[in-house]
């Protein structure tokens, strides 16, 4: 993993926004279409508000989540909502792969699977995968000693978690580990313990689990 530090908002920023229109006329231009699957949360929504104001052929792009909480749209806490209200405001077209095509989180995850396999392929590769660290080290949905850590044939399945009391629809190791590129976007120094983690692979800590090849943490202490 590549780690990268920076002491102010704007130069953490600045580093992201030429990164990320660097892989999109890669992408571009080897495929056509540059897949980029979205993180909640308030650190990546940063991001998100400055990503919005680049000149980019939207159309070319397709919006992914890497997880959902398993709520409304429309609800507060959905990271569907945030998303379309920051990054995708005002924006025509907006190709955005919802996780909500059924009222069981079960099928809706199987959905997702399928639509990944339509759109990239038997083995999805996402061009950019963009993920979070939690205080308890997990990423996605992917939380300790949930039966999500186990999966090891599905792209994306339904993960309930005891500890929250709560379900979530996540992609799994499977999907994330075919990522062109991922980055752990991480902000404030209280997150010192969980960064040295995954930077040391502690595998007891579900991020550090992820086997991309090409992992970048960009962290804004």
């Amino acid at each position: 993993m590549i780690s990268h530090t920076f002491d102010s908002r704007e130069t953490w920023l600045q580093s992201l926004l030429q990164r990320f229109q660097q892989l999109f006329k890669e992408a571009i231009l080897k495929r056509g279409r540059f897949h980029v699957a979205l993180s909640g949360g308030s650190t990546p929504k940063e991001l998100y508000a400055a990503l919005h104001g680049l000149d980019l052929d939207w159309s070319q792009i397709v919006w992914w989540l890497g997880d959902e909480r398993w709520v409304k749209p429309d609800h507060a806490d959905s990271n569907e909502k945030m998303i379309r209200s920051s990054l995708g405001a005002g924006i025509s077209p907006f190709a955005f792969q919802s996780w909500h095509s059924s009222e069981d989180p079960a099928i809706a995850a199987a959905n997702y699977e399928k639509n990944l396999i339509k759109l990239l392929g038997p083995q999805p590769s996402i061009d950019l995968v963009l993920l979070g660290i939690g205080t308890d080290g997990h990423t996605a949905s992917l939380f300790p000693g949930t039966k999500a850590l186990q999966e090891n044939k599905h792209y994306a399945i339904s993960n309930r978690v005891p500890q929250l009391e709560t379900t979530r629809v996540t992609l799994t190791y499977p999907a994330l580990n075919l990522a062109h590129e991922t980055w752990f976007l991480v902000k404030g120094a209280d997150k010192q313990e969980m960064v040295d983690r995954l930077l040391q692979r502690d595998q007891t800590i579900p991020s550090a689990c992820i086997e991309a090849k090409n992992q970048q943490l960009y962290w804004w202490k």
